[in-house]
């Protein structure tokens, strides 16, 4: 069955109204013989108009919740990121400058050095003999502290990555869902309405 173009207009204008589906996609997927036979029957599209636009609402509903946690993961990584940099930014680290500093003081001979550690209190008189030999412990223990927390960041900074990428994925999923059951079209409206990159 061939029919006008007018005429082609007209029932895309009239099953798009019963139905509630977008006209541009009526227009892609339904030849003019399909036109026909589902405009004969316009009162049974009718009963699922409103399941059609919950059925819309729930997908652009589905869309935002997945773009605003996709923009938490991304403020949460970029704020482990710059933990991270600050952590191991070492002209910063109150550890790494006490140590400097301990080393130099260490690094003096006899009385200077009793007289350094003194100013700072860091050393009593009686304690000093062993607080010698145990700053060697305490210099690898610092070290093995700062290896694991730094181990610690790059496993959370990988496992925030991977589940951006999920994330990722899942938009990616809801696009081409979106953009092959409503067109092409209508993903760019609501990327444009949602500012999704």
């Amino acid at each position: 069955m061939e029919i006008t173009k007018e005429e082609r207009l007209e029932l895309l204008r009239k099953i798009r109204q019963a139905s509630g589906v977008a006209q541009y996609a009526l227009n892609a997927r339904m030849t003019d013989e399909q036109l026909f036979q589902a405009s004969q029957h316009l009162d049974i599209l009718e009963l699922i108009k409103s399941a059609n636009n919950y059925n819309r609402r729930q997908q652009g509903l589905n869309t935002q919740r997945i773009n605003e946690r996709l923009t938490d993961v991304e403020n949460e990584l970029t704020e482990a990121q710059t933990k991270l940099q600050e952590f191991l930014n070492i002209d910063k680290s109150e550890i790494v400058r006490a140590g400097r500093w301990l080393k130099r003081a260490l690094s003096l001979g006899g009385d200077d050095r009793k007289k350094v550690l003194l100013e700072k209190d860091l050393v009593h008189k009686e304690d000093y003999n062993n607080t010698i030999s145990n700053m060697g412990d305490s210099i690898k223990t610092i070290k093995n502290t700062s290896e694991s927390m730094e181990q610690d960041a790059e496993r959370i900074i990988n496992e925030l990555e991977q589940k951006v990428d999920e994330l990722r994925h899942h938009l990616s999923q809801v696009k081409d869902y979106i953009s092959m059951n409503y067109g092409p079209d209508k993903w760019k409206v609501i990327r444009d309405t949602f500012n999704i990159q």
